[in-house]
């Protein structure tokens, strides 16, 4: 995909940040530039989730960009002669302390690039900063995206009512493959705990994608079971460090 995206003009900074960005819906006081410029990449592109650490080069630029989970380790270490070494871990290259100019890590869903051409290390903020300020993301966000209001901000009135009949209601149902097993293993678990349920065993139902029936909509993005691969996140540092993107839908 990387390739692609270079091949069709795009540069790497672009292209590494809409593929491999950091979790930046659960941070608050995060520039609304910079938001904006990742809301506009999330409407084009899944993001990876590793874990990775991605090292890179398309001939003049070097880089190694890490998930947003920080699963990996990629230390490094530059040294006053310009040489710069990058590793899980530093000490792979002999050379005396005194000779250390900079060194430091490439921290979760950071993004650390060397321009050998200009002799220029360029770390996320510098490239965050010059890719939120291409164009107005901002303002092409907020004309042209529409966000449904969350349910604890509507009105009173807007919660509970119903419209139509009970036989109408089973006829919706049908139409829109409700079936008994969905209502009671799904919508009745996110109405009585507010949250998606998730089972613990394998799902052996062909994907919607490859099924021969008709399946709900949402049978093509959500995961019905647990599926554990990596190691577990503690629930301080999950909001800052894992990203639920939103769906959405274009017309």
């Amino acid at each position: 995909m990387l390739d692609l995206f270079l091949a069709g003009g795009m540069d790497i900074f672009r292209a590494m940040r809409m593929l491999v960005p950091p979790a930046w819906q659960n941070h608050p006081d995060m520039d609304p530039d910079l938001r904006a410029f990742y809301d506009f990449n999330s409407k084009h592109m899944e993001p990876w989730d590793g874990p990775a650490g991605i090292v890179l080069s398309d001939g003049r630029y070097a880089a190694c960009n890490l998930d947003r989970n920080g699963l990996r380790p990629a230390r490094y270490v530059i040294t006053k002669d310009k040489l710069i070494t990058l590793a899980s871990e530093v000490g792979i290259w002999d050379y005396a302390p005194d000779e250390v100019s900079e060194k430091g890590r490439v921290g979760p869903g950071e993004l650390l690039v060397v321009d050998t051409k200009e002799g220029k290390l360029w770390h996320s903020d510098e490239i965050d900063n010059d890719l939120k300020s291409r164009h107005p993301y901002r303002e092409w966000m907020e004309n042209n995206v529409h966000k449904l209001t969350p349910f604890e901000q509507l009105s009173g009135e807007a919660i509970g009512q119903r419209n139509f009949s009970d036989d109408e209601l089973k006829t919706y149902q049908k139409q829109f493959a409700l079936n008994r097993e969905e209502r009671e293993q799904v919508i009745n678990v996110l109405g009585d705990m507010g949250q998606e349920a998730v089972g613990s065993m394998g799902d052996d139902t062909p994907m919607a994608v490859l099924s021969s029936k008709e399946r709900l909509v949402t049978d093509y993005f959500r995961q019905k079971f647990a599926q554990v691969t990596n190691p577990p996140i503690d629930h301080c540092a999950r909001n800052t460090l894992c990203l639920l993107p939103p769906v959405s839908v274009k017309r």
